[in-house]
């Protein structure tokens, strides 16, 4: 009978609770879920923030106000003394004819160092002004952030030092428009895989170039010899390293949180397994009479058969 009841489906044992639906899983995924959440708010709007921020920054920098009449006269007289006289020629747009002026320009670029550029060249490109009003602002030291559209050798007819050929390319903006020619004494690395790549370039303003187009048109750009180029790193990169850098403690409290709650969730999860609940076996009349008696502190009956008459117990 005893091995009959244990038999039956309603005595076994019920199974155990899967973790993922117990309660310590759900308080933990849903404290996990808000941090993760957290967390995306504080990607996003470092984003949207520094997004903002470098645009504004651009703009501020390239709208360059009208020059007054004796601002336009002061700086067009300072020219005569820049680089060794060498603005004194083609004031105008022209071709890519390599004058005389324009081996002054690279002869005296190769000897000012990169950080010397960096810091002078802190005027952001305006290519309205310079397209509409080149002449005052030559010899100024600006940069410019653009995409590479194309980049070649382009042989010298005369060596500057001991370069034969300076590196040519056409900076554009984003939408392809706006373009702007630039030279490069030395050659700038990986120069072959900066197609489409964006850059920051510092340098000069020459004077303005026409040029034929591919599609046979006549384009007229600013023409910059430059000294420095840094490849950009993309936004949303640059962004999430910046709200990571800000929000570090931040951060760190969320994953210290994440692990602590982690570890008592696996340990709840073992004490679960190793103690399951468990239906002891159905017990005899007797034996819960015994049971009874025992926690009653009532002595049992000795099982000992009573002697014979006559017999005498040791």
């Amino acid at each position: 009978m005893s091995q009959a009841h244990h038999d039956r489906p309603f005595l076994q044992p019920p199974p155990s609770e899967p973790f993922w639906r117990s309660k310590e899983f759900t308080r933990f995924a849903s404290i996990a879920g808000v941090a993760i959440f957290a967390l995306l708010l504080f990607a996003y709007f470092g984003l949207r923030q520094d997004e903002s921020a470098r645009r504004e920054e651009d703009a501020a920098k390239a709208n360059w106000p009208p020059l007054s009449t004796e601002e336009r006269a002061a700086r067009l007289a300072a020219q005569g003394t820049l680089f060794e006289g060498a603005l004194r020629e083609a004031p105008v747009a022209q071709g890519f004819e390599q004058s005389g002026g324009y081996q002054k320009m690279l002869d005296s670029l190769k000897r000012i160092r990169p950080e010397q550029v960096a810091e002078r060249a802190q005027l952001t490109l305006d290519w309205t002004s310079l397209t509409t009003d080149p002449d005052p602002w030559r010899g100024d030291y600006m940069r410019m952030r653009g995409l590479v559209a194309d980049i070649w050798a382009e042989r010298l007819e005369s060596p500057v030092f001991e370069h034969e050929d300076v590196w040519r390319g056409i900076l554009t903006d984003a939408e392809g428009d706006n373009g702007v020619v630039f030279d490069f004494l030395e050659r700038p690395p990986n120069a072959e895989r900066l197609r489409r790549e964006a850059v920051d370039i510092e340098g000069i303003f020459y004077r303005n170039v026409v040029y034929t187009a591919e599609n046979g048109t006549q384009r007229t750009a600013p023409w910059l010899l430059a000294k420095n180029l840094n490849v950009v790193p993309a936004a949303s990169e640059s962004a999430y390293k910046a709200t990571l850098a800000d929000n570090t403690l931040l951060i760190l409290a969320l994953l210290a949180f994440a692990v602590l709650a982690g570890r008592v969730l696996i340990s709840a999860t073992r004490s679960r397994r190793r103690a399951p609940a468990t239906l002891a076996p159905p017990q005899s009349i007797r034996e819960v009479l015994e049971a009874n008696r025992r926690r009653a502190g009532i002595r049992p009956p000795s099982r000992t058969p009573p002697a014979a008459k006559g017999e005498q117990r040791l």
